[in-house]
This record gives C-alpha cells, structure tokens and sequence, in this order.
C-alpha cells in the first residue's frame, strides 16, 4: 500500500476488504448486521445515552455489566479465587492442584515452623498471592484456567538489591526481526519454558506465608505439609525462584542467557534479548521475552534441532507450530509468500464483550479533542474503570493498532483524574475498535529491510499552546514503530515545531538502522519524510540565514550533522502522504480513513 512514486512521494491507496465493516461518514449503516455505524463527524453522537449506566446492573452502552468491578482489569485475564470458584466451579480446584504439584515436584518451597525462623528474618515475612489467568487458544476459544502461586513482590525491600531487573526483548526488536523473515521468507516458531523461573535457585534467604484455600491444596497434596499447619498459616522458606519475588526474572535471565552462550549464541549489543548464531549457512535469531522464546531461521529443521537442543535444559517446555502462533498475546501468521499478519482481534473482541460494545465508528476522532474540558470529573469507580482500559489500550496501540496511538497517549494524562468527556473519548476509541477489530500490522514478503521514517508536529494543538510530534517507523510495509508525544520544548512557530520532531525522529531512525546492524540484518541509510519544506530546507542548510528562525536552538541542527555524514537521507512528502499525521491531531476522514487503512490494514487470518 506504500508505493513510492517518480517523485519519492508515497501514494496513498485506499485498502478495505468487502468484509471488513468499515463506512464512508454518508453510510445508513450495517443493515446485515442491523447494527449502528455512527458517523464520525455528527457531533450529536459524543454524547453516551446516561453516564448513569457505567454503575451497578445498570444498562451500558446496550448491554449490562453486572458489576463492573469485576471488568478491573479488563478481559477477565486475571481472576482471584472468588471470581474463578464463581466462574470455573471445580476446574478451580483442578488447576491450583496442577500448580501446587509443580511447585512440590521441583522442591519450590521448604516448610518451616515459625518459631525457626530468625528473629530477624520474621518482619520480612512476605504473603502468597494466588491468582487465576484464563488462556485462550488462537482462534479465541478458551483453552484452559491456569492458576499461579506468586510472591508478594511489592512486600519486598528493592533497596536492599542493587541492580534487580530483568531485560526483556523489546518491541522494535520483535517488529525488526519479524519484517526481516518476511522480507526473506524465513520460518518461525516458538517456544515456553513452563515454570521457567522455578528453574533457578534463590540467590538469597525469602520466607514466606501461605494461607487459605492455598494452604489447604498443599496439605491435600503433601501430608508432610500438615504438621507445619497452624490452623491458618503455613510458613515456608523459598528454595527455587517464584514468580513475584524481586530477583526471580533476573535469575531466570542469567540462567537462560548462560545456556545459550554454552550453545554458541551471541548476544546483541543493541538488545540483550536478541541472540544470534551463525549456522547452516544463515544466521538464527533467538528472541527472549521471559519464558516465551521465538525463533527465526530458513530451516525448519534447523530450528527443531536448536529447540531440542535448549529445551533438553529445562524439565518441561512446549512448542508452536511453524509460522501460525500465539507470542506475547499477539496472532501471528506467515503466508507461502513471505507476508506476515500480525493482529490483537481476540484482545479486542475480548474487551468488547467485556464492556458490551456493539455500536460501531468509523474513526475515534472528533472536535471534543480540541476543545477545552469543563465537564465534571467521574466517581472513582468510573475512574478505575477508565484507567484500567486506558492501560489496556496503550498496550494495544504500541503493538498492533497504531492508529490509535494518538487518542490513548492523550486519555492516558487524564487516568488520576478523567472527566465525563474524556470517558466519552475513550468510548468513542472502543467503538471505533468494535468497527475494526480484523485490523493490524502486515510484513510484506518480497520486499526489503529499508528505515522508513514518517516525521510530523502540529504547532499550538495542545490545549495549553504545546505542540505535539509523531514518528512512525516501516520495514517491509509495517509499521516497526510509532510515537505520539507533546513535545519537549514549547516552540514559537510551525517550523519549529517540525524541527523538533524531526530531531527525534532522526534519533529513533539511527537507533533503529544501528539495532538492525548489530542483529546482522542488511538495510539501507534510513530514509526520513518530512511535509515542511522550510524545516527540510533549515536542515540541509544547518542554519537559519533568517531573523525569524535564529531562536531555534542549535542542538536541532544536529540532525543536519547526521544527514551531511551520510547517516540519514531526509525527503519531502505532501501532508496528504504524511502517514504520522494522525499521530499528532485528531485527524478527521477522509485522512484518518485513508491512513489508518495503510499502517493498520484489514488482516484476513484472526
């Protein structure tokens, strides 16, 4: 869909399949499914039917929420024992035991009396939280409730560790590696180390106190349990690293790293969670984040010998199937050709049907984001709701749907203190995603591994005169990247304004282009487009010869550094082929549709 013309411009084509249920703003709506797509300039339709029906059984948004304390968090991802005994009955029970026995199995917990333990150690004392998670398979039916006995982290002194933290693959890096196997047509596959931190001992003394219905299970399982019984409690004193204690991911970190040296990895200099090794002619990528590894390579009996290979140093591991998986709750999917869909329709069906969303918009912008908000602040029930779903959104928005980056990054200010209107707004967002749920991010597979930068700034847009800047990154036809910020200095002029987002979209493009080196991926000098050609002109002059421009701070002349070394390619591109535009305004159609079509185009495998 981005095709560059003669002119180094991008050609903008409109994208929507026959199925996908998206309408222009003069539709009368979806008569098959006799559901209503509201036009997304009716001002009339900001207004929600009753606030009223965010509380108790009442009704909300056409359906009815219980209670919806129980929608904190959204999904349903994670439960307590109240919520699953209610919702799973004896699969309860069933689950809890599976977890106990894993523990028991690989000496996670010792039982102690409480009068052994040190005067000392009896103040750091930390709780067992047990909770339930509802796993789904990829096609969104449910698989299985797992439960997991964690650590009381939060109870735990972090002073007392100087550097606790675990690296985790990060988000370019996944998008990096994952064009670069389209672009080259490479195999995939994944891999879960189950109970992946109760591989590793504890590096420190941590005791800990079980009680309730989890006490009990463990009795039920292991006799030897019931003589350290209190009638409530039973004390324990952790042998192996459970999920929850401070140090736990970095020892898992440090074991799994050590055991992929040993197998002859090598670890990025740019991401500590990309492993590279050269074999059978082509390299392979390894990308950690915690337990779930993925692997690239274009031998699939390249990638079965190097998984049993790591998976023979753990007790139990499971395996995807090759190039159609589930990897950090994201659907991934590779065609014949190398394409690769990448797309969250089961986390957004999912918080749909949480909310009971059935009213459809064809974009989740209006003029509400330009105006300023009186209206009266929500009660705090609403406001944990709003900021639960807020944190599941931008979730969203950084992985598969970017083009509602702009609208979260903006709601996101507001979750210690959201009004009636910045509700609506995040109401408006859900429709919009009920309308496109069969969206997401495409690799195309014969392409190549080229930087392409979208740069952007509105000047003033911001309800207190601040400006505010967009990058959005592609490889391959998908977006790697996108940032919707205010920006970090308040500028006088539109010229000023471009040239600060350019400053930190040259920045993220030279990170990138470097981050592709260090994992041996072949790419070219990263090409920027910016839609200012004065801005363009000032950076390739690397200074103002006008009285107008002088204030603008030199360090933004930088960018005309790296663009003279031969770092980065700067062009221009018209505002109607400038795909960050809708990362700095609420964008209305035919724009928002014509670009939101490009960088988050309907996905035919869901």
């Amino acid at each position: 869909n981005n095709e560059i013309n003669s002119n180094n411009e991008i050609d903008i084509h409109d994208k929507n399949s026959d199925n996908e249920l998206v309408h222009d703003d003069d539709d009368e709506g979806n008569k098959e499914t006799n559901e209503e797509v509201l036009d997304n300039n009716n001002e009339n339709d900001l207004e929600i039917d009753n606030y009223e029906h965010l509380s108790g059984d009442k009704k909300y948004d056409g359906g009815v929420i219980d209670n919806y304390h129980n929608v904190n968090p959204l999904v349903a991802v994670q439960l307590n024992f109240k919520e699953a005994n209610k919702k799973y009955g004896n699969q309860v029970d069933e689950s809890l035991d599976k977890e106990i026995s894993q523990l028991l199995s690989k000496n996670v917990t010792i039982p102690v009396h409480y009068n052994n333990i040190p005067y000392n150690m009896r103040d750091k004392i930390i709780l067992c939280i047990t909770n339930y998670k509802e796993k789904y398979h990829q096609d969104g039916s449910f698989e299985k409730l797992k439960a997991r006995v964690c650590a009381a982290g939060n109870h735990m002194d972090k002073n007392l560790y100087e550097d606790p933290y675990s690296p985790t693959l990060s988000q370019d890096s996944l998008m990096i590696l994952l064009a670069n196997a389209a672009t080259n047509n490479y195999n995939m596959r994944t891999l879960d180390v189950e109970g992946a931190y109760l591989e590793c001992d504890m590096d420190e003394i941590v005791y800990m106190k079980i009680s309730g219905k989890t006490a009990e299970r463990f009795i039920q399982l292991d006799d030897s349990y019931k003589n350290y019984y209190n009638g409530k409690n039973i004390y324990v004193k952790l042998n192996k690293a459970l999920y929850g204690c401070i140090s736990s991911g970095k020892l898992w970190y440090i074991k799994l790293k050590g055991i992929l040296i040993k197998n002859g990895y090598e670890t990025s200099t740019h991401d500590a969670c990309v492993f590279i090794k050269y074999i059978d002619n082509n390299y392979i990528w390894i990308g950690v984040h915690s337990d779930d590894l993925i692997f690239i390579h274009p031998n699939k009996d390249t990638i079965n010998m190097e998984m049993k290979n790591i998976g023979k140093e753990f007790n139990n591991y499971k395996s995807s199937s090759f190039n159609k998986f589930k990897h950090l709750g994201i659907n991934i999917y590779k065609y014949t050709n190398g394409d690769i869909e990448m797309n969250s329709y089961n986390y957004i069906k999912d918080m749909c049907n949480e909310l009971n969303i059935t009213k459809r918009l064809t974009s989740p912008n209006n003029s509400s984001y330009n105006i300023v908000d009186t209206t009266d602040a929500v009660d705090e029930d609403k406001r944990v709701l709003y900021h639960s779903i807020i944190c599941k959104l931008l979730f969203l928005s950084k992985r598969t749907r970017p083009d509602i980056l702009f609208n979260i990054s903006v709601l996101a200010k507001f979750v210690n203190n959201c009004t009636e209107m910045r509700l609506n707004q995040m109401i408006r967002v859900m429709r919009y995603l009920y309308n496109t749920m069969n969206r997401g991010i495409i690799f195309y597979g014969n392409s190549n591994n080229d930087i392409i930068v979208y740069s952007d700034a509105s000047h003033l847009r911001e309800i207190d005169a601040m400006g505010r800047g967009g990058v959005l990154v592609t490889i391959a036809g998908g977006v790697v990247m996108a940032k919707s910020k205010r920006l970090s200095i308040r500028t006088r002029s539109a010229t000023e304004s471009e040239l600060v987002a350019l400053e930190a979209a040259s920045h993220e493009a030279i990170v990138l282009f470097s981050k592709s080196l260090s994992f041996y991926i072949n790419t070219n000098i990263p090409i920027i487009y910016t839609d200012s050609e004065t801005a363009l002109q000032l950076v390739k002059n690397g200074k103002s010869n006008d009285t107008s421009t002088k204030h603008i701070l030199n360090k933004f002349y930088l960018i005309s550094d790296e663009l003279q070394n031969g770092n980065i390619n700067i062009q221009w591109c018209s505002t109607n082929n400038m795909l960050a535009d809708i990362l700095t305004k609420a964008a209305m159609n035919p724009q928002f549709k014509n670009i939101s079509n490009i960088i988050t185009p309907t996905i035919n495998n869901n």
